[in-house]
């Protein structure tokens, strides 16, 4: 079996000027947030009817057969995303800095949301690009926590870039019943939950690697990483699903449970080889279901790469194929 080669993340070095706000966003106890615009303000929002562009398939599980059927129904589009019959308020993108914001039912188009204060949470949002490159839809910065972003879709247009859809470089954030297709990266974080989200067709620019899950190391300071109950798929033929990589840190600390998971280069990195010098520890993997509908073996190459069933504390149990429910071996 080919061995996938290693990736290192590209920061990039400057910070994105985000233009405008929605002019009334409240908090949750009904303040107005301190939300900091940039260039000149919006007129009268107006309303919008929530759309949704083509994506993938929703997927379904496989009628039973061999030795064991899949009867779990994963998170789709269906499942996910902005609800049906919410009205979407057209927004600029905005830096927040008041704790405890609610951003609730916009429409951002061509900007993000930078976030630089703990206890945020975004609501019935959608997010895309229409013109220009966006480096993500929604960012937590170092040093805050707390981010919950629910009910929410983040997709790019497929001509211009849209690097990641969520990023977390602070400590706990939460992601619940999110969509996220057509970016680079969807979820790029190593602390938080990502839960009940559907997650799928990566849109491949030269020269980039895409993840639908990236960690770059395990949780700091007691946090934890969980990624649970989601539908992750990578149509493209490089990097993963699920990618726990030890570029900065080791991976420690991370349970993957009850996903339905199939794509990229291999579908899911697990931390690292102790012979290759790597120190995992305290990766548990469990319940997850691995799909053939991208590739015959799940990734390009295969299901896993880089998961170490002998490091302290590691866990590979009921991970199987969803044809037929066969066990997927940890390596």
């Amino acid at each position: 079996m080919k061995r996938p080669t290693r990736r290192t993340l590209r920061f990039v070095p400057w910070r994105l000027l985000l233009f405008g706000v929605l002019p009334t966003l409240l908090l949750a106890g009904g303040a107005v947030a301190a939300i900091r615009p940039w260039g000149t303000a919006l007129p009268p929002a107006e309303t919008v009817p929530p759309t949704t562009p083509p994506v993938a398939a929703a997927p379904t599980p496989p009628s039973p057969s061999g030795v064991g059927p899949v009867p779990r129904v994963f998170p789709n589009a269906d499942s996910t995303g902005v609800p049906d019959g919410v009205t979407l308020h057209p927004s600029r993108g905005m830096v927040v800095e008041e704790d405890g914001t609610v951003l609730e039912n916009l429409l951002i188009v061509d900007g993000s949301i930078d976030i630089y204060a703990n206890n945020v949470v975004v609501r019935n949002v959608r997010i895309t690009n229409e013109r220009r490159e966006v480096l993500w839809g929604i960012l937590q910065r170092e040093g805050y926590s707390g981010l919950v972003v629910e009910d929410s879709e983040i997709f790019g247009n497929g001509v211009h870039q849209f690097a990641t859809g969520i990023a977390n470089h602070g400590g706990m954030a939460t992601i619940r019943r999110v969509e996220i297709h057509t970016v680079t990266d969807g979820v790029v974080m190593s602390s938080g939950i990502l839960e009940d989200s559907y997650l799928h067709s990566p849109k491949y620019f030269p020269d980039d690697h895409t993840d639908m899950v990236q960690a770059n190391g395990g949780p700091e300071g007691g946090l934890e990483l969980v990624i649970r109950n989601n539908t992750i798929i990578n149509t493209e033929d490089q990097t993963g699903a699920v990618s726990l990589f030890d570029n900065f840190r080791p991976v420690r600390n991370v349970r993957v449970e009850g996903n339905l998971l199939a794509g990229g280069g291999y579908t899911f990195y697990g931390g690292g080889y102790l012979a290759d010098g790597a120190t995992p520890a305290n990766i548990v993997v469990v319940n997850n279901v691995f799909s053939r509908r991208v590739f015959p073996d799940s990734g390009y190459y295969g299901p896993v790469a880089y998961f170490d069933p002998d490091a302290p504390g590691n866990v590979w149990e009921g991970n199987v194929w969803e044809d037929d429910g066969k066990p997927v071996p940890p390596a």
